[in-house]
């Protein structure tokens, strides 16, 4: 078998996806007043080892290790409280500078805000660094959304950003009863006569975001004692069950509950309905 020489020649080199990057992300989406809200932010070191030469064993590796990574999360609102950095998964590298409060000034009013800096003494290429802050909603917040940003420089000037909404909400309900009558006389209690009291129930929806399954309960709402004619209305129009809100009205008792469905904001819902006076009432 004749002899064949084969050979081969590397001359390619590995490109470098350059740059620092940033991103942070929420615990959750929707928060209420008073809530904490946790973030967490990665920082990335996206370059890659560059290979030069021809021969990869021994080709000089040019060094791509971010420095002095400065990383700061702010918050520029009013109604924002407590901005601080909480922890990190590279805690011997993390440092965290002193955080800067402008409070509720009128430098906080044109969009100052609140900062919390940390610094990252170095990222080898490929390398995230995990940082965590929180901060806290203020109970009288009256926006709906908190808006905040997160940033990163390097030693070298390069530089990223990053920005994270989350919405506030306060769901809110209100319950009005009223009887028709405030007193029934014991002797007709006991006959049985005269003793049936019809109580008006209206359930507004008083907060800033929608309801869903709304179930109105109350306690001498109890199967045996619910008389017909039941009947429910929809800001102010009579609502008749049918095929299709069956799935959010019933009309029906169940225990001491019925089911009202979905409330937009500012909807509303009055339920009448008629108990029956038992003779252990009498007196009470």
């Amino acid at each position: 078998i004749p002899e064949k020489t084969v050979t081969d020649k590397d001359d390619a080199k590995i490109k470098v996806k350059e740059g620092v990057g940033i991103l942070k992300e929420a615990d959750r989406e929707i928060y209420q007043n008073g809530d904490y809200i946790n973030y967490t932010i990665y920082v990335t070191n996206n370059s890659t080892l560059e290979y030069q030469g021809t021969d990869k064993e021994e080709q000089e590796i040019e060094d791509k290790t971010l420095y002095n990574l400065t990383v700061n999360d702010t918050i520029s609102q009013n109604g924002i409280e407590d901005l601080r950095y909480v922890s990190t998964d590279m805690p011997d590298r993390v440092k965290e500078a002193e955080a800067s409060l402008s409070g509720n000034d009128d430098e906080n009013a044109a969009g100052t805000g609140q900062i919390s800096t940390v610094t990252i003494d170095f990222l080898r290429p490929g390398e995230t660094c995990i940082l965590h802050f929180s901060c806290r909603i203020t109970d009288d917040f009256e926006g709906e959304t908190v808006h905040n940003k997160a940033d990163v420089t390097t030693e070298d000037g390069q530089h990223d950003e990053d920005t994270e909404d989350v919405r506030v909400k306060n769901p809110s309900i209100q319950v009005t009863k009223i009887a028709d009558v405030k007193e029934f006389s014991a002797d007709d209690v006991l006959e049985g006569i005269n003793n049936l009291a019809t109580y008006r129930v209206t359930v507004k929806n008083d907060g800033d975001c929608d309801l869903q399954d709304v179930m109105l309960h109350d306690t001498i709402m109890t199967d045996g004692v619910f008389k017909e004619g039941v009947s429910v209305s929809f800001n102010g129009l009579p609502v008749e069950k049918n095929e299709e809100n069956e799935d959010e009205f019933t009309g029906s008792v169940s225990g001491n509950s019925i089911l009202l469905g979905s409330l937009k904001v500012g909807e509303s819902k009055t339920v009448i309905f008629t108990y029956e006076l038992k003779p252990e009432d009498a007196g009470k």
